[in-house]
């Protein structure tokens, strides 16, 4: 009874507060959170850690009707645009994606976890600094001859992130990525992506045929990438399946052969109104020098440096090495070429290395069998048939 009555507060607090909202809020922001913004949030955050507790339909549609308060307490305070949300984005149902010119928000939240399904919030702010907040519904009113698939890729799906580009007139052209799968969670290994773009214009957020493949014009296209084979990038040097060259003005969006990722980008040149497909490359946080593989084999880390292991076709791997403070942008301080070789060992289990002979010097890479094919385990450096260096390799 207690839980029914804290709920039942709870929007009827929401409500007080959604209808106060529509006055201009005078309030300062500290460190670019506003203090009543945070109050609500954790309010809303504490009946919903208290509802996981149900485990039950009843608690999830109690959840729903929450989050939707939630939402339109959201689209009537318009300081939530260039709100630093705390506690909510703690909750592992809620996401907010915001563009890098904070201009567009994307409010993301589960509505039915187990059946894979999400509820969405636009805000964004027009060219005379008017703030807007729509969700599905209104924005299907407002663009009626949009199709249902469009749609859908803007208000059914999670949001990943949002790309921006500056357009000859000045206005943004926004592609926002969202995931088929919910929170990037992997439907055999893989996720389909939809990019899709938009723009700003007449204080609506309105579609726009950017993309141009082909001779074709799209408002979307959709790329299946293999989630799990996300490996090759460390933490501290992360690049995402699709990024922005914003000194080339160019878009790459990642590519796979047979299943896996290649570390190779479709590439689209903004002309500054459209997103042309121009072909493959490599990416371009990469050193020139290293752009001519076939695919990436490893990339991995000793205690000193990283290493990347590329296939360069006909049975040659170039191996390829820079110290942990350096960028792969950087030019690499080792680059050597070497072929795989089997070698059996004294109890006649054939171990799997790549070898590369550099001044005297072979550098074997030891491969391991793992859930999804061999990885890079051992690095031995060697020298007059003596093993003078083991390290282990992450």
């Amino acid at each position: 009874m207690m839980m029914k009555y804290s709920v039942f507060a709870l929007i009827i607090s929401v409500v007080t507060l959604a209808s106060c909202c529509n006055k201009e809020i005078v309030e300062e922001p500290v460190n670019g959170v506003y203090p009543h913004l945070l109050k609500i949030e954790k309010e809303f955050v504490c009946e919903l850690n208290k509802l996981d507790q149900e485990h039950d339909v009843k608690s999830e549609k109690e959840k729903v009707k929450i989050k939707e308060k939630l939402f339109d307490l959201i689209a009537k305070d318009t300081a939530t645009l260039s709100h630093e949300f705390g506690p909510l984005l703690e909750n592992e149902e809620f996401d907010i994606v915001t563009s890098p010119d904070q201009n567009l928000r994307i409010y993301v939240t589960t509505c039915n976890a187990e059946m894979g399904s999400s509820m969405n919030l636009v805000q964004y702010r027009d060219k005379t600094g008017v703030i807007h907040a729509i969700n599905g519904e209104q924005w299907g009113k407002q663009n009626e001859n949009t199709s249902d698939s469009v749609k859908n890729y803007l208000f059914k799906h999670w949001v990943h992130k949002i790309l921006e580009f500056t357009c000859k007139d000045g206005t943004k052209l926004y592609v926002i990525i969202s995931d088929e799968n919910l929170n990037g969670e992997i439907s055999n290994h893989s996720i389909t992506y939809t990019l899709a773009a938009y723009k700003i214009k007449n204080e609506r957020l309105e579609p726009t045929e950017a993309f141009i493949s082909e001779g074709k014009t799209a408002q979307n296209i959709a790329r299946e990438f293999n989630y799990s084979y996300l490996w090759y990038y460390p933490e501290e040097q992360h690049h995402d399946f699709a990024e922005v060259d914003s000194i080339n003005q160019m878009l790459y969006v990642g590519n796979e052969i047979d299943n896996e990722p290649v570390d190779r980008y479709q590439c689209f040149q903004f002309n500054g109104t459209n997103l042309t497909e121009t072909g493959e490359s490599a990416p371009f946080w990469l050193h020139q020098s290293l752009h001519k593989y076939k695919r990436i084999v490893y990339l991995c880390t000793s205690i000193s440096h990283y290493i990347r292991i590329d296939d360069m076709g006909q049975g040659i791997y170039r191996y390829a090495s820079w110290p942990r403070n350096g960028m792969f942008a950087d030019a690499p301080s080792l680059v050597i070429f070497g072929k795989e070789i089997r070698i059996t060992d004294k109890d006649g289990m054939i171990n799997h290395v790549l070898s590369f002979i550099n001044d005297g010097y072979e550098y074997r890479i030891l491969l391991n069998a793992g859930r999804w094919g061999f990885y890079a385990a051992e690095m031995e450096i060697i020298k007059n048939a003596q093993v003078i260096q083991k390290t282990d390799l992450e």
